[in-house]
């Protein structure tokens, strides 16, 4: 079907897409966010990112900050803003495109499927 985006690419934004809401929420770099989840659930969430979009993004998230352990920090960039705050959403399809343009193929790609 033309105009629909790869389901892969798709997950790959919603995780994208979920790190940066987490961030956000507890106020921490992404690359914190990242470690403190770790590689083995990201790749769940990632392999299972159809059944998760449906899920609400407050509820994913405070599962996901509890059962990560992860402390709210001081890293406000939203706050610092001086303009129109980009959604999670679109900083999700930055990140998205940044690394589909980094890891092209499949077999390159940080969540191997």
């Amino acid at each position: 079907m033309t105009g629909r985006e790869d389901k892969k690419r798709n997950d790959l934004f919603f995780v994208c897409s979920l790190i940066e809401y987490v961030g956000r929420q507890t106020k921490n770099r992404r690359a914190v966010v990242v470690n403190a989840i770790g590689q083995a659930k990201l790749q769940q969430i990632y392999d299972l990112a159809e059944v998760y979009h449906c899920e609400n993004i407050d509820k994913l998230t405070y599962e996901l900050v509890n059962g990560a352990g992860i402390k709210t920090g001081d890293y406000d960039n939203v706050a610092d803003c001086r303009y129109r705050v980009p959604t999670h959403w679109d900083i999700g399809k930055v990140f998205q495109r940044l690394i589909v343009g980094v890891f092209p193929t499949k077999k390159a790609g940080p969540c191997k499927s």
